[in-house]
């Protein structure tokens, strides 16, 4: 549940790790953009979208899901789609 709880919980070293978020994420798609050009293509598609906030929904359900990761050991993999339930 989104109650704060894991507040209580966190480590000192995810609270570092969650302070720098914005700086981070600003490295990864600046990396990202290395990658293929064709998934470079999907993903700033999906960055132009306006951002939705999930306060007071129920996202319970089935859903299509994807990983896509930017940054790090591959400039950008964009993978597939896939069935998740929540």
């Amino acid at each position: 549940y989104a109650d704060g709880e894991v507040q209580k919980l966190i480590t000192a070293a995810d609270k570092a790790r969650l302070d720098k978020y914005g700086e981070t994420r600003k490295a990864a798609l600046e990396e990202a953009k290395a990658g293929d050009p064709a998934e470079v293509k999907q993903l700033d598609a999906l960055l132009a979208k306006p951002l939705v906030a999930f306060s007071g929904k129920d996202l319970t359900g089935n859903w299509k899901c994807r990983t896509i990761k930017a940054g790090g050991l591959s400039p950008l993999v964009i993978y597939g789609w896939f069935k998740c339930k929540v």
